[in-house]
Protein backbone atom coordinates (compact mmCIF):
# COMPACT_ATOMS: atom_id res chain seq x y z
CA UNK A 1 0.00 0.00 0.00
CA UNK A 2 1.40 3.30 -0.71
CA UNK A 3 2.08 5.88 1.62
CA UNK A 4 -0.07 9.07 2.24
CA UNK A 5 1.32 12.78 1.32
CA UNK A 6 -2.00 14.24 1.86
CA UNK A 7 -5.15 13.70 4.02
CA UNK A 8 -6.73 10.64 3.34
CA UNK A 9 -10.24 11.13 2.09
CA UNK A 10 -12.12 8.87 4.58
CA UNK A 11 -11.10 11.91 6.92
CA UNK A 12 -14.44 13.73 6.56
CA UNK A 13 -15.29 15.34 9.75
CA UNK A 14 -17.76 18.03 9.70
CA UNK A 15 -18.47 20.94 13.04
CA UNK A 16 -22.12 21.84 11.99
CA UNK A 17 -21.84 25.76 12.87
CA UNK A 18 -25.05 25.76 14.39
CA UNK A 19 -24.23 23.27 16.98
CA UNK A 20 -21.91 25.72 18.69
CA UNK A 21 -23.84 27.65 21.25
CA UNK A 22 -23.97 31.52 20.69
CA UNK A 23 -23.71 32.08 24.87
CA UNK A 24 -20.16 31.34 24.67
CA UNK A 25 -19.74 28.07 26.06
CA UNK A 26 -17.75 25.62 24.28
CA UNK A 27 -19.30 22.45 22.33
CA UNK A 28 -16.86 19.72 22.70
CA UNK A 29 -15.88 16.36 20.61
CA UNK A 30 -13.74 13.52 21.09
CA UNK A 31 -13.23 10.76 18.19
CA UNK A 32 -10.42 8.51 17.39
CA UNK A 33 -9.17 8.20 13.75
CA UNK A 34 -7.12 5.56 11.90
CA UNK A 35 -4.60 5.30 8.93
CA UNK A 36 -4.53 2.16 7.32
CA UNK A 37 -1.15 2.89 5.69
CA UNK A 38 2.54 4.52 6.33
CA UNK A 39 2.28 8.60 6.37
CA UNK A 40 5.22 9.84 3.78
CA UNK A 41 6.39 13.28 5.63
CA UNK A 42 9.31 15.12 4.30
CA UNK A 43 11.09 12.08 3.14
CA UNK A 44 10.16 9.64 6.26
CA UNK A 45 7.78 7.07 6.77
CA UNK A 46 5.70 7.23 9.91
CA UNK A 47 2.85 4.34 10.71
CA UNK A 48 0.43 4.44 13.69
CA UNK A 49 0.46 2.39 16.71
CA UNK A 50 -2.84 2.96 17.67
CA UNK A 51 -5.86 4.85 16.52
CA UNK A 52 -5.08 9.06 16.65
CA UNK A 53 -7.03 10.64 19.75
CA UNK A 54 -8.20 13.72 18.84
CA UNK A 55 -10.08 16.28 20.69
CA UNK A 56 -12.05 19.20 19.29
CA UNK A 57 -13.18 22.35 21.17
CA UNK A 58 -15.27 25.46 19.38
CA UNK A 59 -16.72 28.50 20.93
CA UNK A 60 -18.41 31.17 19.39
CA UNK A 61 -16.99 34.75 20.37
CA UNK A 62 -19.16 37.31 18.28
CA UNK A 63 -19.46 36.61 14.79
CA UNK A 64 -16.08 34.42 14.67
CA UNK A 65 -15.17 30.82 16.17
CA UNK A 66 -12.49 29.52 17.32
CA UNK A 67 -11.37 26.43 17.04
CA UNK A 68 -8.98 24.08 18.85
CA UNK A 69 -7.97 20.50 17.79
CA UNK A 70 -5.80 18.56 20.02
CA UNK A 71 -4.42 15.08 19.59
CA UNK A 72 -2.36 12.71 20.68
CA UNK A 73 -0.81 9.87 18.78
CA UNK A 74 1.58 7.11 19.25
CA UNK A 75 3.76 6.44 16.32
CA UNK A 76 6.46 4.32 14.82
CA UNK A 77 9.42 5.28 12.71
CA UNK A 78 12.76 4.13 11.70
CA UNK A 79 15.38 5.53 14.65
CA UNK A 80 17.52 8.09 13.46
CA UNK A 81 20.67 6.71 14.30
CA UNK A 82 20.43 2.51 13.87
CA UNK A 83 17.31 2.40 11.31
CA UNK A 84 15.54 -0.03 13.53
CA UNK A 85 11.98 0.37 14.27
CA UNK A 86 11.17 3.42 17.33
CA UNK A 87 7.99 4.20 18.53
CA UNK A 88 7.58 7.46 20.23
CA UNK A 89 4.63 9.34 21.55
CA UNK A 90 3.72 12.39 20.75
CA UNK A 91 0.63 15.26 20.77
CA UNK A 92 0.13 18.71 19.41
CA UNK A 93 -2.67 21.05 19.70
CA UNK A 94 -3.30 24.04 16.62
CA UNK A 95 -6.07 26.94 16.83
CA UNK A 96 -7.89 28.53 14.40
CA UNK A 97 -10.20 31.60 14.09
CA UNK A 98 -12.93 31.48 11.67
CA UNK A 99 -15.31 34.60 10.74
CA UNK A 100 -18.30 35.48 8.80
CA UNK A 101 -18.34 39.44 8.91
CA UNK A 102 -17.67 41.73 6.10
CA UNK A 103 -15.47 43.76 8.38
CA UNK A 104 -12.83 40.66 8.42
CA UNK A 105 -13.16 40.45 4.50
CA UNK A 106 -12.54 44.01 4.19
CA UNK A 107 -9.43 44.00 6.39
CA UNK A 108 -7.94 40.70 5.55
CA UNK A 109 -5.63 42.65 2.88
CA UNK A 110 -4.04 44.37 5.89
CA UNK A 111 -3.13 41.10 8.00
CA UNK A 112 0.34 39.90 6.83
CA UNK A 113 -0.56 36.27 7.60
CA UNK A 114 -4.10 34.36 7.25
CA UNK A 115 -5.28 35.20 10.74
CA UNK A 116 -8.41 34.32 10.36
CA UNK A 117 -10.31 31.58 7.48
CA UNK A 118 -13.45 33.88 6.18
CA UNK A 119 -16.33 31.79 5.95
CA UNK A 120 -19.63 32.12 3.67
CA UNK A 121 -22.18 33.50 5.44
CA UNK A 122 -24.40 30.13 4.00
CA UNK A 123 -22.23 27.87 5.47
CA UNK A 124 -23.37 25.48 7.72
CA UNK A 125 -20.81 23.75 8.67
CA UNK A 126 -16.25 23.50 8.76
CA UNK A 127 -14.65 20.66 6.68
CA UNK A 128 -12.30 19.82 9.95
CA UNK A 129 -10.41 16.98 8.43
CA UNK A 130 -7.61 19.29 6.52
CA UNK A 131 -6.98 20.90 9.94
CA UNK A 132 -7.02 17.67 11.73
CA UNK A 133 -4.13 16.54 9.33
CA UNK A 134 -2.83 19.34 10.02
CA UNK A 135 -2.27 19.37 13.76
CA UNK A 136 -0.92 15.57 12.73
CA UNK A 137 1.77 16.59 10.83
CA UNK A 138 3.02 19.22 13.17
CA UNK A 139 3.46 16.64 16.21
CA UNK A 140 5.67 14.42 13.52
CA UNK A 141 9.32 14.31 14.95
CA UNK A 142 12.19 14.88 12.84
CA UNK A 143 14.35 12.39 14.36
CA UNK A 144 13.01 9.63 17.10
CA UNK A 145 15.40 6.68 18.94
CA UNK A 146 14.77 3.50 19.88
CA UNK A 147 16.75 4.43 23.55
CA UNK A 148 18.23 7.27 24.46
CA UNK A 149 21.81 5.49 24.30
CA UNK A 150 21.40 4.12 21.16
CA UNK A 151 24.79 3.47 19.23
CA UNK A 152 23.99 3.91 15.73
CA UNK A 153 25.41 1.96 12.47
CA UNK A 154 29.21 1.61 12.40
CA UNK A 155 30.19 4.27 9.70
CA UNK A 156 32.42 1.87 8.02
CA UNK A 157 30.76 -1.59 7.75
CA UNK A 158 27.26 -0.48 8.61
CA UNK A 159 26.97 -3.16 11.60
CA UNK A 160 24.31 -2.39 13.97
CA UNK A 161 26.53 -1.59 17.18
CA UNK A 162 23.46 -2.12 19.34
CA UNK A 163 23.68 -5.69 18.45
CA UNK A 164 27.17 -6.39 17.77
CA UNK A 165 30.77 -5.11 17.46
CA UNK A 166 32.87 -4.36 15.06
CA UNK A 167 36.16 -4.85 13.35
CA UNK A 168 36.68 -1.52 11.92
CA UNK A 169 39.31 0.20 13.47
CA UNK A 170 38.85 3.80 13.71
CA UNK A 171 41.92 5.06 14.40
CA UNK A 172 42.12 6.88 11.02
CA UNK A 173 39.13 8.58 12.41
CA UNK A 174 37.07 11.56 9.56
CA UNK A 175 39.06 12.90 7.16
CA UNK A 176 38.21 16.11 6.97
CA UNK A 177 39.78 16.70 10.40
CA UNK A 178 43.28 15.24 9.38
CA UNK A 179 44.88 18.51 9.47
CA UNK A 180 44.07 19.19 12.75
CA UNK A 181 46.61 16.61 13.17
CA UNK A 182 49.11 18.31 12.57
CA UNK A 183 48.96 21.16 14.49
CA UNK A 184 49.51 18.51 17.76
Amino acid sequence: MKALKSRPQEWSIRLILPSVPHDGTSYTDDFALDLASAVLYYGQEYRLTRPLSVHVEAVRSAERIILSISLEAEIETACARCLEPAKTQTSSTLHWIFSTTREDEEQRDEWKYDEVVLLDSWEEHIELGDYVWETFVTTLPVSVLCKADCRGLCPNCGANLNKQTCNCHDAQGDPRFAVLKNLL
